[in-house]
């Protein structure tokens, strides 16, 4: 029952979120859906028994809209980017990925959190974070203050690059290839871009999805990593007996990053005929906006601010470094 009311819940946040974007059409419909997630959370507007409920629903419709996303990546249009725009993507999020794990040894963080961090920041946000939890010993507490923080540091950039724009002199093109490989989640890339028109939005969304189907590799190499080299990461080594038995080991690839490159797959084919792809369009839209609700009502301000100060640096470097390096990758790569 209360798993019912979750998802009524975020029903009710996305026809909010909705109708804030018609009347304010500067800000997209997911940019107000978190917005006003974070909002109810903070002024005590969530029901409180509806908590795990609320994180489950969340879970499973952010997973499902990630798959649905497949469909709107044909390959031959990553293709299309050009090398520069593709390497642009892919080294920036291997880049901080791998130096968010190793800053997270530094800074004495538990490798189930700040992995959990990493992922969030380098792919692709919380539904990276529910990829790759699987892997790793992390808790709720680690997954709610790692979903917490990516949120938190996305929703602030992606307010700052429609600002950032006319100041570092971006193209629409330019400027949808920074948005898309830096921004966490699919939804705030949407939000983002959006502002520059249709250009910059068709671009973001393709680097951004480059950047999504880097989950697979990157959670197939944490979980060989955690089972056969767990030191590598921060991990105690196992006994020999964990090591071995293979039932205990959660698959390698989420089944929802499997559903998105099979329907990127099916998309490639040119097969699926144009009325289908604007419905999958429409609900892929609303399922990523109730998850975008859902993820701002379980951010908790105060519980951020109080925590301990290395995680929120963390994600504050490697927020600042994945920019950064999208930044360096237009300049030097793509023009």
């Amino acid at each position: 029952m209360n798993l019912l009311r979750a998802a009524g819940f975020l029903a009710a946040g996305v026809c909010i979120g909705t109708y804030l974007h018609t009347q304010i059409s500067v800000f997209g419909t997911l940019t107000w859906s978190v917005v006003i997630g974070i909002a109810m959370a903070n002024l005590g507007l969530v029901p409180e028994n509806l908590g795990d409920s609320l994180a489950k629903a969340t879970k499973v419709t952010l997973r499902f809209g990630v798959a649905l996303l497949g469909f709107s990546l044909p390959l031959q249009a990553v293709a299309g980017l050009g090398w520069g725009v593709v390497a642009t993507a892919v080294l920036s999020t291997v880049i901080t990925f791998v130096v968010m794990v190793w800053l997270g040894r530094r800074l004495n963080i538990a490798p189930s959190g700040s992995i959990l961090i990493a992922a969030g920041t380098s792919i692709c946000g919380a539904s990276a974070i529910a990829g790759v939890r699987d892997q790793t010993d992390a808790d709720d507490n680690d997954a709610g203050l790692a979903i917490g923080l990516i949120t938190l540091f996305g929703t602030a950039v992606m307010f700052a690059w429609p600002l950032l724009q006319p100041v570092l002199g971006l193209g629409d093109r330019g400027y949808g290839i920074v948005v898309g490989s830096s921004t966490h989640e699919v939804g705030q890339v949407v939000a983002a871009a959006s502002t520059a028109g249709s250009v910059a939005l068709g671009v973001a969304i393709l680097v951004k999805l480059t950047r999504v189907v880097l989950l697979a590799p990157i959670v197939a190499m944490i979980g060989v990593l955690r089972w056969k080299w767990p030191s590598v990461l921060g991990f105690e080594e196992l006994d020999q007996a964990d090591a071995d038995d293979t039932r205990k080991r959660p698959p390698l690839i989420p089944l929802f990053v499997i559903a998105f490159l099979v329907f990127a797959g099916v998309r490639s084919t040119g097969v699926l005929p144009a009325g289908f792809l604007d419905v999958v369009e429409t609900w892929q839209t609303a399922i990523l906006a109730g998850a975008m609700f859902g993820l701002g009502a379980g951010v908790n301000l105060r519980t951020l601010f109080r925590s301990s100060w290395r995680p929120v640096l963390l994600a504050f470097t490697g927020t600042a470094l994945i920019s950064g390096l999208s930044l360096l990758g237009v300049f030097v790569l793509v023009r």
